[in-house]
């Protein structure tokens, strides 16, 4: 099965599982991170199987491809933590450049566990994003990282997701990343239609409403700031794309996460 590119609606979610997830093949710009409470979790990271078992934790790097399945049905106890690289500030250079040699970590030390506890049960993001840190950095060091080779296809494709990461409040076409990476139109359809399942006006659509959303949520800037610091062209656009991405208006966003 072909794995889709996932685009995150949060800087950080917590999931707590209480059966064991079963989720197609898919890939994304952000860290996961798992621990099992209880019983245990089937995966598949970069192709390889593993068994997450009770009190172990695993290590998900950005632009792995990964599945959960399930053999059978059963019940088990388990916390999944999907965040933005950003909210680690820059602490983690190797996200995107190595991968840990083994991404489950057995020995996981009491301190973890009990950061994984708490992440479970709070929901401000401010105590999540501080949660995550103490968690990513004491797994972190457990890790065995090993560089990334890629074929010159696929550094392409990743160095054109970067471009457009790092300039996506500016006026970005088609044309305007051809002229950027000397390469045809065709090809960089095709990574969207391939690689992201979506066309590019949707994925800056999505990236820009996700930059809007963090905004809304950390600052007290007007709607006007926010929808030109998100690189939306007016406010009209950015009231009707933002609600195709998260089902409410900008207003009615902030006004849910008081």
């Amino acid at each position: 099965m072909t794995p889709f590119y996932e685009l995150r609606p949060e800087h950080i979610e917590v999931i707590h599982n209480h059966r064991e997830l079963q989720f197609r093949s898919h890939i994304h710009d952000e860290v996961e991170l798992v621990y099992v409470f209880k019983h245990g979790q089937h995966i598949n990271i970069g192709g390889k199987e593993y068994e997450i078992m009770q009190g172990e934790a695993a290590v998900i790097f950005p632009e792995i491809i990964h599945t959960y399945h399930r053999p059978e049905w059963r019940s088990t106890s388990a916390v999944f933590v999907i965040c933005s690289p950003q909210l680690f500030g820059g602490r983690f250079p190797d996200l995107h450049s190595a991968v840990p040699k083994d991404p489950v970590i057995t020995d996981v030390d009491p301190a973890v566990k009990m950061a994984f506890s708490e992440i479970s049960k709070c929901g401000d993001f401010v105590e999540q994003a501080a949660w995550a840190m103490i968690i990513m950095i004491k797994l972190y060091k457990k890790l065995e990282l090993m560089p990334i080779t890629t074929d010159p296809i696929e550094d392409l494709s990743r160095k054109v997701m970067d471009f457009i990461a790092a300039n996506f409040r500016e006026d970005i076409t088609v044309e305007r990343l051809t002229k950027e990476f000397s390469v045809s139109k065709y090809y960089i359809s095709r990574i969207f239609s391939a690689r992201i399942k979506m066309s590019l006006p949707k994925y800056l659509g999505k990236l820009r409403s996700d930059c809007a959303a963090n905004l809304l949520r950390t600052t007290r800037k007007s709607i006007t700031d926010i929808y030109s610091m998100s690189g939306f062209g007016s406010q009209c656009t950015f009231n009707r794309i933002f609600r195709e991405n998260y089902g409410v208006t900008p207003s009615e966003y902030r006004h849910m996460r008081k």
